[in-house]
């Protein structure tokens, strides 16, 4: 009777032990939501290189802005490199002179070990004010987040998921300025994607990214770019978002990170896939490795709702 009840205390331990690492793997699942969804994956230690991020400055790697645009003053989409053309439609979202007004929606919906998760994002610029919505949804965990952007302060929700795609949001909130922002959640207030974009963070194996007529013509007339960048040096921003709201211990490491994006004859993002790889150590020493991809599509005509 005694060897019945050690073993029922075992298997209630072993329960909840899951439960846990399936939580801890949600959340840092979740704190990728810019690149979508990951598949998590136990894999071995030894696989884990470590980086040394603190070798490598964000003010070394980041692009020119004002040098690109001066280059490619009067050229046609057809005639810049991708980086540049990365970099000058990225400027062009960033600004709401150039870009009053946009709507940006992604989602993503794949199964991993302990079931299927979805991600939905919504974003826009309406008003003079920037709105987020991220909302992670599944059987296990379901978190979501409100970032809600006026001129240079930031308040951040949380909330209640009731759907994949809906969230009922709270009404306190947390006040941050821009500087409180970036040193949080290791970015800048107007990023389009968490990665750190320039001829000095492309992958030495991409030949492409730099040459001029780097774009493909589609049908519709817009030119689709490709950009490997390179695993350390570009995610130096995202890895402190994802240290930050995952509780890591330590920063993940990179083995891949891909970008393909559409851009229109006035230099204007209309979308963005972003495929990654990454490994992390979590609670019990267990390595993971996460894997996904997932596509933002913008719109320009439609004006956003109000949230």
């Amino acid at each position: 009777m005694k060897q019945k009840k050690q073993k029922e205390v075992k298997k209630k331990r072993t329960k909840k032990q899951l439960a846990l690492q399936i939580t801890t793997i949600v959340l840092i699942v979740v704190a990728g939501l810019a690149s979508g969804f990951y598949c998590a994956n136990l894999y071995l230690a030894s696989k884990h290189k470590k980086v040394d991020y603190s070798k490598f400055k964000e003010e070394d790697l980041v692009a020119d802005v004002d040098a690109i645009l001066e280059k490619n003053k009067g050229k046609s989409i057809s005639e810049v490199s991708a980086v540049d053309a990365y970099v000058i439609a990225e400027n062009n979202l960033k600004s709401p002179q150039l870009c009053s007004q946009y709507v940006a929606i992604a989602n993503a919906s794949l199964r991993h070990n302990y079931g299927k998760q979805t991600i939905y994002t919504y974003a826009h610029r309406y008003n003079g004010i920037d709105l987020k919505e991220e909302i992670s949804y599944s059987s296990m965990k379901s978190v979501c987040k409100k970032i809600v952007r006026s001129s240079d302060s930031f308040k951040i929700y949380g909330g209640n998921v009731t759907s994949p795609t809906e969230a009922a949001w709270d009404d306190n909130f947390a006040n941050m300025s821009e500087t409180e922002y970036k040193n949080t959640f290791g970015l800048n207030a107007n990023d389009v994607l968490p990665y750190i974009v320039s001829e000095k963070t492309i992958d030495s194996t991409d030949k492409d990214a730099l040459k001029a007529n780097g774009g493909q013509r589609l049908a519709n007339g817009n030119y689709q770019f490709s950009i490997k960048l390179n695993t350390a040096t570009s995610v130096l921003k995202y890895v402190k978002k994802i240290r930050y709201m995952s509780g890591l211990s330590d920063f993940p490491t990179f083995s891949q990170m891909d970008i393909t994006f559409v851009v229109d004859k006035d230099f204007r993002f209309v979308s963005i896939t972003t495929t990654e790889t990454y490994s992390f150590k979590y609670v019990g020493g267990i390595f993971v490795t996460c894997s996904g991809s997932i596509t933002t599509n913008y719109d320009y005509k439609t004006t956003p709702t109000e949230i």
